[in-house]
């Protein structure tokens, strides 16, 4: 991982050539209404990770890994640039707000998660 910066409240760093977004639970809508302002207007995929045999998985200083992460893949079409969003969910809490209203092809994918 590379050095870490700042990003609508959230930790921003390059990984593997990708710009990857670590955003706190609690700021995961508002961070990505941030995003759609910013030209992120495609959620291409959206998934969870289940780290039940990973727990001592590498994450940015400041990041608590939890158990289970979603993560959602975002594009600027304008700016051809991708995104790569991961937040951490809580195994006693495994609940997260839904980007239908920012994103309506994501119904789906949340579904599945």
């Amino acid at each position: 991982m590379s050095e870490t910066t700042e990003l609508h409240g959230g930790i921003l760093l390059t990984s593997f050539g990708q710009q990857v977004l670590f955003v706190d639970k609690s700021r995961y809508v508002a961070t990505m209404k941030k995003l759609v302002d910013d030209g992120f207007d495609m959620c291409c995929d959206l998934t969870a990770v289940d780290y039940l045999n990973a727990p001592n998985r590498t994450v940015p200083e400041g990041v608590v890994a939890e158990r289970f992460e979603v993560v959602v893949n975002l594009l600027s079409m304008s700016k051809r640039a991708r995104l790569r969003v991961r937040v951490q969910i809580a195994e006693s809490e495994p609940t997260l707000e839904s980007l239908f209203d920012l994103y309506p092809g994501s119904e789906a994918m949340e579904r599945e998660v």
